[in-house]
């Protein structure tokens, strides 16, 4: 088939529509798209026919089928000529390319041939398409100097039809690495999989959401990616149409224990971590409090995070936080799964499991209370302390999770309890 190209994913100069306000895995969960992908699914990875279809971006290391943009026989109909898009911009690399899970240059096909193009602007249209200049090869393929692809070729024989599928790994797009935030020219373009370039990527890339650097706290990135690089945290994910673009940065932030909050005319990076009281609330400084717990219905004893296992020919499996049998808070276990799919590695994904399970059991208490406007300074994920005698709270830590202006000059705060155990980074009970 000779075709169109595939559109490119999203559309330009949309922004984040965030508030200041922690969103719960769960309701995250909750936010996210049922739409199937099948060119770049979680499931069997089987490449795309479509012209019409998004071409989606990379960060990280993936593995991917693709979509087949062209196609055409020769004369003889025993050669068969491919393009298959990976990628949206420069990317790093395209490697072990494979057709029908054997390598492509496996003694079993027969002229094969294939070419890798990294989407680095400056491309041409590979000869394989038919044509006599780039002009009349981009009428049938679109233009692709800022598409990474695979042209290749084959020869039909007994162990290669002209629908052969088609895989390969793609080390995904360069991004920008901030070195100093007061000079924002001070920086290096290369690949990563630090989830915190890769945020700030896709939040400033043209097709994704197309914001300027004047709207991000980029300090809060350059923290967040030293964070990250310390433990450990990576992500690897492909980002398609099956997901707005705040579902996208979402679900990228679940990945690493993070999000995204509005502070000072800016959005910053927080990362959900141990740290310091900025703020003590006495008796005479909160006024309608409210307490509430968590449901005991409500909290799981188990929960799994179903990540990427590239160790295992790239299936989904789970990483799981249990508490003992004899511990459960009912006869049958309440299983709570978090699907993380830009995870890649069994420690991260058990970290974060054990996490989730020790927030849900050790910080069950909430509170509202509305104060005055010495909480202008505050920011969502501040830890405050509180001192009530009614509640009998004694210097009790807390996180704020939500702040809200009640337009009568004061301020309401919600607030989760705080437990600093929780970001020891290891696996097990807290």
């Amino acid at each position: 088939m000779g075709g169109v190209a595939s559109a490119v994913f999203g559309w330009v100069g949309v922004a984040l529509a965030l508030v200041s306000t922690f969103v719960s895995i769960r309701q995250q969960k909750k936010l996210s798209s049922k739409k199937q992908s099948y060119t770049y699914g979680d499931g069997a990875l089987t490449t795309q026919v479509s012209t019409t279809a998004p071409v989606p971006i990379i960060y990280g290391t993936v593995k991917v089928a693709g979509n087949m943009i062209y196609s055409r026989l020769s004369d003889d109909k025993k050669v068969i000529y491919k393009l298959i898009a990976v990628s949206d911009g420069k990317i790093k690399e395209i490697r072990n390319l494979q057709f029908d899970d054997k390598d492509a240059n496996s003694g079993d096909f027969q002229g094969v041939s294939y070419n890798f193009y990294l989407g680095d602007g400056v491309q041409k249209i590979d000869d394989r398409v038919d044509g006599g200049s780039q002009e009349l090869k981009a009428q049938k393929v679109g233009g692709l100097k800022h598409t990474a692809y695979i042209a290749l070729q084959a020869t039909a024989n007994e162990n290669l039809s002209g629908s052969f599928n088609t895989t390969c790994i793609v080390d995904g797009v360069l991004v920008k690495k901030y070195k100093n935030a007061n000079n924002l020219s001070d920086y290096v373009e290369e690949w990563s999989d630090n989830p915190a370039w890769c945020v700030l990527d896709f939040m400033t890339r043209y097709n994704g959401c197309g914001m300027s650097l004047d709207e991000i706290d980029v300090q809060s990135f350059i923290d967040g990616a030293k964070f990250f690089d310390e433990k450990k945290y990576t992500l690897n994910l492909i980002l398609d149409e099956q997901r707005s673009r705040l579902e996208w940065v979402r679900y990228m932030l679940n990945c690493c224990r993070s999000l995204l909050v509005y502070r000072a005319g800016k959005y910053s990076l927080f990362v959900e971590k141990a740290d310091e009281v900025v703020q003590r609330y006495t008796s005479k400084d909160i006024h309608d409090l409210n307490i509430w717990f968590s449901p005991l219905q409500e909290v799981p004893d188990i929960y799994r995070v179903t990540y990427i296992d590239p160790e295992n020919e790239w299936v989904k499996i789970n990483a799981e936080a249990s508490l003992s049998a004899d511990s459960y808070l009912r006869k049958q276990p309440l299983v709570e799964t978090i699907e993380l799919m830009g995870v890649t590695n069994f420690d991260q994904a058990s970290r974060l499991a054990w996490f989730y399970l020790n927030q849900a059991l050790t910080c069950q208490t909430y509170v509202e209370f509305e104060t005055d406007r010495r909480a202008l300074n505050r920011t969502v994920g501040d830890v405050i302390e509180l001192t009530d005698y009614v509640t009998e709270f004694q210097n009790k830590k807390f996180r704020i999770i939500k702040i809200e202006d009640t337009q009568d000059g004061s301020i309401k705060l919600t607030c989760r309890e705080y437990n600093g155990e929780l970001y020891s980074e290891q696996r097990g009970a807290t």
